[in-house]
């Protein structure tokens, strides 16, 4: 065990019971990726092999099939290195059910898919429904991108373009779906997006303050009738 600690590849002179160790062979690979390559093929499962394709990359290229075109496994690569995507197998990399996974997971995943992915809206706006975060990586987002991602998470909106901050509808959605998202509407907007809250019920900062006011009005209107009864 202290021989893989110090040297990974060291495990290739192991007996074939230490090969099959999972303890063993996590050991190995966290200090050297290549050492996979001496893992029983019985223990290679999916944690070791992340610990093997994050200490070394070029691993993942001899990966067996059934982990290397896993989802879950390559997920959890992209979590830590999202530059990782264009060494995904091609099985991977042009699926876009992976690529709408995969970036909902990791938002900064974003500038590393295809371009036509990155235009386009429809596909956009569906990651979006699962992250708002999305937004962040789009400076530029249209209008429809925008809106669904402060649907999933008002707070979101703070990602938004000026003009999309100052758009009602958005606006409105976005404190509805989160009540602080009202520190970042737009003040262009502001008054008709708490007007439209207080209708429905949420409180939003300026609603706030208008509530904590009443009972200081109500004091001063006492303090005037009795002052006035008095005369």
């Amino acid at each position: 065990m202290e021989c893989v600690t110090r040297n990974g590849l060291a495990l290739q002179g192991a007996t074939k019971e230490l090969q099959s160790s999972k303890e063993i062979a996590l050991l190995a690979v966290s200090q050297n990726g290549f050492a996979l390559q001496y893992v029983a093929s019985n223990a290679q499962v999916q944690e070791i092999a992340l610990h093997a394709v994050l200490n070394e990359p070029r691993v993942y290229q001899f990966l067996p099939k059934n982990l290397a075109e896993a989802d879950g496994l390559a997920l959890e690569v992209l979590k830590v290195k999202p530059s990782f995507f264009s060494s995904l197998p091609l099985s991977l990399r042009h699926s876009t059910l992976f690529a709408a996974k995969a970036l909902a997971s990791v938002p900064k995943l974003l500038k590393e898919l295809p371009t036509e992915l990155q235009r386009d809206e429809v596909f956009l706006v569906g990651v979006a429904r699962s992250t708002g975060a999305l937004l962040q990586e789009l400076p530029h987002a249209s209008r429809p991108i925008a809106l669904a991602a402060v649907q999933q998470d008002g707070l979101a909106l703070r990602y938004a373009s000026h003009q999309l901050r100052a758009d009602e509808e958005i606006a409105y959605t976005a404190v509805k779906q989160n009540a602080p998202a009202a520190q970042f509407v737009d003040e262009a907007s502001k008054g008709k997006v708490d007007e439209a809250s207080k209708g429905r019920g949420i409180r939003t900062k300026s609603c706030e303050r208008g509530f904590a006011a009443v009972p200081r009005v109500r004091t001063l209107l006492r303090g005037f009738i009795l002052s006035v009864v008095s005369i």
